[in-house]
C-alpha cells in the first residue's frame, strides 16, 4: 500500500522526481572542455613554480641572515658570509628566471610533444 501525502506523490514517487529533476539540471551543465583542463594544468603548474619559487627565496633570505650574524658574532675580522650569499644568490636568481622570464618555454615543450604524438600515429597507421 502506498502512502499519499500532501502533494499526491509516496515518499518513493518524491525521491524519483527530485533524481530526475537533479538529473536534468546537472545534464545541463557543460563538462570542462580538453581546451580547459589543458589550461588548468597549466596555470597549475605555473602556480606551483612561483610558490616554490617564493619557498626557495625565503629559505635564502633566513639561511643567509643567520650566516651573517654568525660570521659578524663569531669573526667580525674575517667576513665570510658573502661566499655562501653569492653562490646561493646566483641559484635564486636562475630560479627566478626559469620562473618568471622563461616560462614561454612551456609553448615549445608542447609544440615538441604534439609533434611526436604526430609521428607515433602516423607509425601506426
Amino acid at each position: 500500500m502506498t502512502r499519499l501525502t500532501c502533494y499526491g506523490l509516496s515518499p518513493a514517487d518524491k525521491h524519483e522526481a527530485w533524481k530526475a529533476f537533479f538529473k536534468r539540471l546537472l545534464g545541463r551543465r557543460k563538462e570542462p572542455t580538453m581546451a580547459y583542463q589543458d589550461e588548468f594544468a597549466r596555470a597549475k603548474r605555473a602556480a606551483g613554480a612561483k610558490m616554490a619559487f617564493y619557498v626557495h627565496l625565503a629559505v635564502y633570505l633566513l639561511v643567509n641572515a643567520l650566516l651573517i650574524a654568525i660570521n659578524l658574532l663569531t669573526s667580525a675580522g674575517h667576513l665570510w658570509f658573502q661566499w655562501p650569499l653569492l653562490g646561493w644568490g646566483i641559484g635564486v636568481l636562475v630560479h627566478a628566471l626559469v620562473t618568471f622570464v622563461l616560462p614561454k618555454g612551456a609553448g615549445m615543450k608542447r609544440r615538441m610533444i604534439e609533434r611526436e604524438m604526430r609521428r607515433s600515429a602516423l607509425k601506426k597507421s
